[in-house]
C-alpha cells in the first residue's frame, strides 16, 4: 500500500487495521508506539546511514515478496509529511521491486486541529490531538496499480504515474518541490536559519 501522509501520528491511526510501515530507525524505541511497530513487522530505515538508500530499497523489495507475513506493508512515498493540499514527488524506494500496489490517499476531518499542520513537532502534534474526543479520518484506498513494463524498468517513472493517478483521484495538486526545502523552511521557522540563507537555499538547481 502506499498513502499519501498528511501527519505525524497515521501509523498510531492504521495500526488496529494490522498494518506494517516503513519508518525511521529509533521509533520502534519509542515506548508503546515502538512496540505496535515491531508486532506488525515494520521496515525500520536507519536514514544516518551513508547506505541508507540501498539497505531501503532491498528491505522494502524483500519484505514485499515475502511469503510468511501476514501484515501489509504501508508505504508513504513522499518520505515526509504534508498539508494535504499538495503532492511532493514520491520517493522510489516503493516502486523499484516493481510489483503492484495500491495508492490510498487521507482526508482529515478535525474542526479545530488539522493533523497535517506539519510545522509543529511531533510532541506538540500527539498533546493537541489527545485534546480531541476524537479524531475524524477517511481512507480512501482506491483499485490496485499494477505497473507496466515500462514502469517496472523505470522506478520514476512508475512513481510518477502513482502519483499522477493519486493527484486525480484525491484533487490534490502535484507540486515539485523538494523534501529538504520543507526541513530548511521548519529551520527558518525556528530562527536558526535566515530569510536571505533560506530563499538562497531553495534558489539552488543541483539536487
Amino acid at each position: 500500500m502506499s498513502y499519501k501522509h498528511t501527519a505525524h501520528l497515521p501509523r498510531a491511526y492504521f495500526s488496529r487495521g494490522k498494518l506494517s510501515f516503513v519508518a525511521k530507525a529509533g521509533l520502534d524505541k519509542v515506548p508503546l508506539f515502538g512496540l505496535g511497530l515491531s508486532l506488525n513487522n515494520s521496515v525500520m530505515v536507519n536514514r544516518g546511514s551513508s547506505n541508507s538508500r540501498a539497505e531501503a530499497k532491498q528491505m522494502i523489495e524483500d519484505r514485499m515478496k515475502a511469503t510468511d507475513c501476514f501484515s501489509p506493508l504501508t508505504i508513504f512515498p513522499e518520505g515526509t509529511t504534508t498539508n494535504n493540499r499538495y503532492l511532493i514527488p514520491f520517493k522510489t524506494s516503493a516502486f523499484e521491486a516493481g510489483l503492484p500496489i495500491q495508492p490510498c490517499y487521507i482526508r482529515y476531518n478535525n474542526k479545530h486541529f488539522k493533523p497535517y499542520w506539519t510545522t509543529l513537532s511531533a510532541v506538540d502534534h500527539i498533546k493537541r490531538s489527545l485534546a480531541h474526543f476524537g479524531s475524524c479520518i477517511d481512507i480512501h484506498p482506491m483499485p490496485v496499480y499494477y505497473p507496466t513494463p515500462e514502469e517496472k524498468a523505470d522506478p520514476a517513472l512508475y512513481a510518477a504515474n502513482v502519483r499522477a493517478v493519486m493527484s486525480k483521484a484525491s484533487g490534490m495538486t502535484q507540486i515539485d518541490l523538494l523534501t529538504r526545502w520543507k526541513f530548511a523552511y521548519q529551520k527558518a521557522l525556528k530562527g536558526d536559519m535566515t530569510l536571505e540563507a533560506l530563499k538562497e537555499f531553495v534558489e539552488k538547481k543541483e539536487e
